[in-house]
């Protein structure tokens, strides 16, 4: 900037109001700005970030946490969230915890290092200490996807009661009674909400909960596959599984394929996620869609409202709603359908 305020006989400060699109307010000239971007364009001067984020204490930079960059529904996320961010004028730095809390804590502290003026983290554990810390020191931080209930922290969730609710109920419809829900990490909230959502709906059709039938230990292909096999080869299997991400899905189909068995011929399946996959699958399976545009946005506009310090007190939580997509997964069995049993929409939406 003192380069081209000498070559052109300006201050410095005229030459930094002008670069940042500021002529107007100062009422600099249009012939006046227009030479200085010329000249800034002809020496490649690019502002340097950092230096104006310490004088301004804002590098208008969110920071991203999410525990797979790999997993198609963290990576729609992402998309979305920079999109909303950059609609608002904000970059992202993005971090992947590779499903490490320790990884995860580690980023939370590099980005603030880094002088992000936010961040939306995805956790990947139970601990949720170091985003709490982050909170009580006024550092704007929201979850998404996954979240702490008690901890006052701001999150941005999909409705995984009654999407898992939604997914039982298409299950029951069709007249299965034996289902087993394939599970991620037992003891995180989103597996609570979601095992919640399929006790309940089981509930309401009087329908005991077997514990037997509910398995799984991670969201991965792996502990899919495995969960899937175990509960295909009990006495009396069941005749329907419920996964509830879309790794999950994917090991609990190739357990079932691994047995010659078919969908839905021999056992149904329904998943929570919707991918463009099981689209290409031979029998396209049915699945609780996410939306991930309304999840990336309410994240940003929480974000974007605490940086600003006008966070209102009711949107502390979001919760975005789902819908069942009906495929060719589930086959029908018969109809369990009770007197008593008569659910209006609204109860669980």
């Amino acid at each position: 900037m003192r380069l081209i305020a000498a070559e052109l006989g300006v201050s410095v400060s005229l030459v930094s109001r002008a670069l940042s699109g500021k002529a107007k307010e100062f009422r600099i000239s249009q012939s006046t700005e227009q030479a200085i971007l010329k000249s800034a364009k002809r020496h490649n001067y690019s502002p340097n970030r950092v230096a104006r984020g310490l004088r301004l204490g804002k590098t208008n930079t969110l920071g991203l946490v999410v525990p797979n960059i790999s997993n198609f529904f963290y990576s729609n996320v992402v998309r979305q969230v920079e999109r909303a961010a950059r609609d608002k004028g904000f970059s992202i730095l993005l971090a992947d915890s590779q499903d490490d809390e320790d990884v995860e804590r580690k980023s939370v502290t590099i980005l603030r290092e880094s002088m992000v003026d936010g961040i939306a983290i995805a956790p990947c554990g139970l601990r949720c200490d170091h985003i709490v810390s982050a909170k009580e020191e006024k550092f704007p931080i929201v979850c998404v996807d996954g979240y702490f209930p008690d901890s006052g922290v701001p999150y941005v969730i999909s409705d995984h009661i009654a999407g898992a609710r939604m997914a039982v109920r298409h299950l029951l419809e069709n007249g299965h009674s034996e289902i087993a829900f394939v599970q991620g990490y037992p003891d995180v909230q989103v597996s609570y909400d979601r095992l919640g959502g399929f006790k309940a709906e089981l509930a309401d059709y009087g329908i005991a909960v077997k514990d037997h039938m509910i398995v799984g230990e991670q969201f991965s292909y792996q502990s899919g596959y495995e969960a899937a096999r175990k509960v295909l080869e009990r006495q009396h299997p069941p005749t329907a599984l419920f996964a509830v991400n879309n790794e999950i899905a994917l090991g609990v189909l190739g357990a079932i394929q691994e047995k010659g068995l078919s969908v839905p011929g021999d056992v149904s399946v329904v998943a929570f996620d919707d991918l463009p996959w099981v689209l290409h699958l031979r029998i396209p399976l049915t699945t609780v869609a996410q939306n991930y545009e309304e999840l990336g946005q309410g994240v940003v506009d929480l974000l974007v409202q605490s940086i600003q310090g006008d966070t209102p007190q009711q949107s502390v939580s979001v919760v975005v709603p789902v819908r069942l997509v009906e495929r060719g997964s589930v086959r029908k069995l018969r109809s369990l359908r009770n007197a008593h049993h008569e659910i209006s929409s609204s109860k669980i939406l």
